[in-house]
C-alpha cells in the first residue's frame, strides 16, 4: 500500500526489491522504467525538497537527454556540508536524471564506480543535449 500511495500521490513509481546492492536495484529499476525520465534516489542520500521540480525544469526546457545539478559529497565534522558536485569533477547516481529511453538503449551497466561510464555513454551519442542545475540540490552521503 505504501509504495502504491507514492505513485499515486506523486507520479513516481517505486518499486522494491530484495536487497542485492543499491547498483543491482538501479539497473533493475531502468529495465522496469516507462516514465519519460529515470532517476535514482539512494536511501542514504538527502534532496531538497524541489528536486525533482529543479531538474524536471531544467531538462524540459531544452528536452536534455540527461540533467545534472551540483551537490554536496557529505557533512563534515562541525556540520556544513562539504562541496561536490561538478566543481569538484564528481557525479553520483542521485545527481542526475536521465531520459529513460537513452539510457535503456546502451548496455553499460550502473556499478558503484559506473556512475560516470553510464553517464559518458549516453553522452556520445549525436545530438546530445544536457542541462545543468548550478545549485547544490542535493547531498551525497
Amino acid at each position: 500500500p505504501y509504495l502504491e500511495a507514492i505513485e499515486r500521490i506523486t507520479g513516481i513509481r517505486a518499486t522494491e526489491v530484495q536487497h542485492n546492492g543499491t547498483y543491482d536495484k538501479c539497473n533493475l529499476g531502468l529495465q522496469a522504467a516507462t516514465g519519460e525520465y529515470i532517476g535514482f534516489f539512494p536511501g542514504d542520500d538527502i534532496y531538497s525538497p524541489n528536486y525533482i521540480t529543479s531538474m524536471m525544469n531544467a531538462a524540459q526546457a531544452i528536452d536534455a537527454d540527461i540533467v545534472y545539478c551540483d551537490f554536496y559529497s557529505h557533512y563534515r565534522q562541525d556540520g556544513t556540508p562539504s562541496p561536490g558536485g561538478l566543481e569538484m569533477g564528481h557525479i553520483t547516481t542521485g545527481s542526475f536524471l536521465v531520459k529513460a529511453q537513452k539510457a535503456k538503449k546502451h548496455s553499460v551497466p550502473i556499478t558503484q564506480t559506473g556512475d560516470i561510464e553510464f553517464v559518458q555513454e549516453i553522452m556520445k551519442e549525436d545530438g546530445f543535449k544536457s542541462a545543468y542545475v548550478p545549485e547544490a540540490i542535493y547531498i551525497h552521503r
